[in-house]
C-alpha cells in the first residue's frame, strides 16, 4: 500500500501546530513517495499552522522516499515516532535542504 502523487497544503485546520499533512497511524509496510506537503498556500493565509510535513506514529516497516516538504510543518518537516521506518534519498526539508537517511 502507498501514499504517493498527492499535493496536501495546511491540512489540520481545528487548531494550531497539532496536525500533519501526511499522518501514518499505526501503520505498517507502507510506501510514501512523491508527495508535495506544504504549511501555506501563495494565495490565500490559513488561520491555523500544520506541525508536520509527515508524521510516522507508532507503525513499522514504512518507506518514505522523494517527498517535497519544503516548508511543510512549523516543528519538523518529519516526525518519525514509528519502529524500523526507512529513508530513503529524495526527501526535500523544511529549509531546502536534503535529508540524508534519517538526519532530518
Amino acid at each position: 500500500m502507498s501514499v504517493s502523487e498527492n499535493i496536501c497544503v495546511a491540512n489540520g485546520q481545528a487548531a494550531d501546530d497539532e496536525y500533519a499533512n501526511i499522518f501514518l497511524f499505526t501503520a505498517n509496510f507502507i510506501n510514501v513517495k512523491g508527495n508535495t506537503c506544504r504549511n501555506f498556500d501563495f494565495e490565500f493565509e490559513y488561520p491555523e499552522n500544520t506541525n508536520f510535513g509527515i508524521w510516522d506514529s507508532g507503525g513499522s516497516n514504512n518507506l518514505i522516499i522523494n517527498n517535497d516538504l519544503l516548508e511543510s510543518g512549523t516543528e519538523a518537516a518529519i516526525r518519525n515516532d514509528s519502529f524500523d521506518t526507512n529513508f530513503g534519498a529524495g526527501n526535500r526539508l523544511n529549509d531546502g535542504t536534503w535529508a540524508v537517511g534519517d538526519d532530518f
